[in-house]
């Protein structure tokens, strides 16, 4: 009977179902004693099997007196018995569909509450700048402190910043600035304070890196000697933090 039991384990009867049910299919019409007997099954646990193979229509039985008597079904109710199971997985599987997109849209959501990225060299910095114009709508606004160039950087970086704020403002977005104060006067920061829906502010501090808040996303940005890196967190608490923290400086600068 090893094979049927492998077959029978394999449908997903449990191991104490396929030693009752291979026992009565050797036994025949049996009682509960002969089938203890022979199964090796425990009384207080063949008595639960044997209602569990009754509904499933494995097992059948007949009171012959005080006694039941206990007989296997037609061996074709264990095929009945898969065409049931594969008909329930076919419900179960269209009802999974049905809410496959509300799944996907909850675990995207879950999954954006708190996300970190870096972005390396120029490129990379140019482009999650790009994206991030493009993400965003007229009238939206972007908080940046502690701007400042770091290491002496190359001037195709400056003209990218400085045509990419150009078209910030063409894009209607609103920014507020706060430099370190050693750059008052200097002609990069001028060319911010010239231009319309930009705010410009001062602080006495020296970062060599700077921070930007806008919606759900804080960016720091840091030049080196060897690179340029991007760290953005999306995440709507940093940002509210970083935001909190910005206005508490904005107050301070001049």
């Amino acid at each position: 009977m090893e094979d049927i039991g492998s077959a029978l384990r394999k449908m997903g009867l449990t191991q104490g179902e396929v030693k009752v049910y291979t026992s009565l299919l050797e036994l025949g019409p049996s009682s509960s004693g002969p089938i203890i007997k022979q199964s090796g099954v425990s009384s207080s646990k063949v008595y639960p099997i044997l209602d569990r193979l009754i509904l499933m229509g494995l097992v059948s039985y007949v009171k012959r007196g005080n006694k039941k008597v206990f007989q296997t079904t037609s061996p074709m109710k264990i095929l009945e018995l898969l065409e049931k199971r594969k008909e329930d997985i076919e419900e179960q599987k269209k009802g999974i569909k049905g809410v496959l997109p509300a799944l996907l849209r909850r675990q995207k959501s879950l999954m954006s509450k708190h996300e970190a990225t870096i972005y390396e060299g120029y490129k990379g910095v140019k482009t999650y700048y790009k994206n991030l114009l493009n993400n965003l709508k007229k009238g939206e606004e972007r908080l940046v402190f502690g701007a400042r160039s770091g290491y002496p950087v190359a001037k195709g970086a400056q003209y990218f910043f400085q045509s990419y704020h150009r078209n910030w403002v063409k894009n209607g977005l609103k920014t507020k600035i706060i430099f370190n104060r050693d750059l008052k006067g200097s002609k990069s920061t001028r060319f911010y304070e010239d231009l319309p829906l930009t705010q410009v502010r001062y602080l006495p501090h020296i970062t060599l890196s700077s921070v930007g808040i806008q919606k759900d996303l804080v960016d720091i940005l840091i030049w080196t000697k060897e690179t340029a890196l991007v760290f953005v967190i999306r995440s709507r608490e940093v940002a509210r933090t970083f935001r909190e923290y910005f206005y508490v400086l904005w107050r301070m600068a001049k």
